[in-house]
């Protein structure tokens, strides 16, 4: 069984979405991740924030 840990970097909100539009960098790996998990990838994501 393949697993993979995401580390994702501390943003300025919860979702990732501040600004006047989306990322198309979090766009593109949002497609990558739910292709993995199609092909039985267990992907495992960590938001790092200050709190």
């Amino acid at each position: 069984m393949k697993k993979i840990e995401i580390f994702d970097p501390a943003m300025c909100c919860a979702t990732g979405v501040c600004g006047p539009s989306i990322d198309p960098e979090l766009m593109r790996v949002a497609t990558v991740i739910n292709v993995l998990k199609e092909k039985g990838i267990i992907i495992k994501r960590h938001g790092l924030s200050f709190t």
